[in-house]
């Protein structure tokens, strides 16, 4: 038996870039754009610069074979990428990335237990052609390449992993995995930029699965990590030319409870990651709003920890309710200069839900109605810090918003969703640094999140 499935994916998108503000211009006006100056103009409110600019193209094909106790899979893709990103240059990036993943499973016995072998293989690779140019900030070149380069990631993992059923409700999991990873970059213009490392590393996983009913799951993973530095963001540079890696341990439980048309369900993990040389991008101190000239570091050691949580309730035949809490509590680990402070950028607390009434005809839609309206909410009810040093915090915000919708049939549907009813004015993300305080005024590192919107569409299905 053989199954093939196709994909193809377009995407146009041209994007005009406000700027940050500072935290005045986002409480009197939050649609505004920067009124920050370059070359004696405002190049946030010149509509050919400040922008991002993407074509892309992807297509992919998985195929499954399966043989007896044998399951082969074969997925490979091929994306075009290409990128007009005039900011304090005009950035030009044509990117081709292209992959396989190749896996064998096996289901049979081993020592008369149940057992599952996973293989599997996957080589990528990704070349990026890019210069940068000159402005005059209104989105016109001025002078000759001062960057024409060509970045090359070849990338190789190797996975085996093993699955016995020791019991009947107990699985224990052992898995083994090679990451290579090489990076190049060869600049005709910046011989500085040029480098060529390779990275590798054995990454082993321990784990177990506990199945004490059909609907119910605990787990636990033990495991270390591995993760290549990337190049370069646009208009950034880097000191990173260490591998970032880490151990993980994980506690997890998910499942469903269900009691006569009421049901419950739930997915809760909590983990903590100790991790060596992590990435950070950041302004430097001396331009805190930076839009370039961001530099990505290793942090000798990190640590990540936190709890995820899924909440989903259906009641009374009518009533679906659902809420996501993401705790981060991601910290310096005996820094020389921040000691244990939080690490900037992360909120540490994120909540979201939405509670629905349903009505109407069930069209497979998890065996609910089709019919759907309802409030949602999304909170931050925590500052998020900024800096390195902990010295400026993002403000703790709550949106409320509300969503509908309607399956017409098993092919067509329509979908219809309000968000920040209350037009709350509030910074969806902030410029990070390694310190702000005594930053120059004003201080333009806030990005305003979307005041009051609405979006109405309709979908298809074959």
């Amino acid at each position: 038996m053989a199954e093939s499935r196709l994909f193809f994916g377009i995407t146009r998108s041209r994007s005009q870039l406000p700027g940050y503000l500072s935290l005045a211009e986002l409480r009197a006006d939050p649609s505004q754009a920067s009124s920050e100056m370059a070359g004696g103009v405002y190049p946030f409110r010149e509509s050919a610069n400040r922008r991002r600019d993407v074509d892309a193209y992807r297509l992919a094909n998985t195929l499954t074979l399966l043989d007896g106790d044998w399951r082969y899979e074969l997925s490979g893709y091929l994306m075009q990428h290409q990128l007009w990103h005039p900011i304090n240059t005009i950035v030009r990036q044509q990117t081709t990335t292209y992959g396989l993943a190749l896996r064998a499973i096996h289901q049979g016995h081993l020592a008369g237990l149940d057992h599952q072998w996973t293989m599997a293989y996957l080589p990528s690779r990704g070349t990026t052609a890019g210069s940068s140019q000159p402005t005059d900030h209104r989105g016109n070149a001025t002078g000759a390449a001062t960057s024409d380069y060509e970045q090359t990631a070849v990338n190789h993992s190797l996975l085996a992993e093993s699955r016995l059923r020791v019991a009947t409700a107990l699985t224990l999991i052992a898995s083994l995995q090679y990451d290579s990873a090489g990076r190049r970059v060869s600049d005709r213009v910046l011989a500085s930029n040029n480098l060529d490392h390779r990275f590798s590393q054995w990454c082993p996983r321990i784990g177990m699965l506990y199945q004490p009913e059909p609907h119910v799951q605990w787990y636990a993973n033990l495991s270390r990590n591995f993760e290549a530095p990337v190049f370069g963001l646009v208009g950034s540079s880097t000191t990173a030319n260490r591998a970032q890696t880490g151990t993980t341990i994980e506690f997890g439980t998910r499942g469903e409870r269900r009691q006569g048309e009421h049901r419950l369900s739930w997915d809760a993990t909590l983990y903590r990651s100790q991790l060596s040389n992590e990435f950070q991008t950041m302004c430097p101190p001396t331009n805190p709003g930076c839009t370039s000239g961001a530099t990505t570091v290793n942090v000798p050691r990190t640590i990540h920890q936190g709890i995820e949580l899924g909440l989903g309730g259906w009641f009374a035949g009518q009533i679906e309710a659902r809420m996501t809490a993401l705790y981060s509590d991601f910290r310096f680990d005996g820094n020389v200069l921040y000691g244990n402070q939080r690490l900037p950028g992360f909120p540490p607390l994120i909540m979201r839900g939405e509670l629905l009434y349903r009505w109407g005809d069930v069209y497979a839609h998890h065996g609910l109605p089709s019919s759907y309206a309802g409030p949602k909410f999304e909170w931050v009810p925590q500052r998020a810090p900024m800096d390195n040093t902990n010295t400026l915090f993002n403000d703790a915000y709550a949106l409320l918003g509300f969503k509908a919708g309607q399956a017409l049939d098993r092919h067509w549907s329509w979908f219809f969703d309000a968000r920040n009813l209350l037009d709350k004015k509030y910074a969806a993300t902030t410029n990070i640094a390694s310190n702000y305080a005594g930053a120059t005024q004003p201080l333009r590192v806030y990005y305003p999140g979307d005041g009051r919107s609405f979006y109405f569409g309709v979908e298809r299905k074959w």
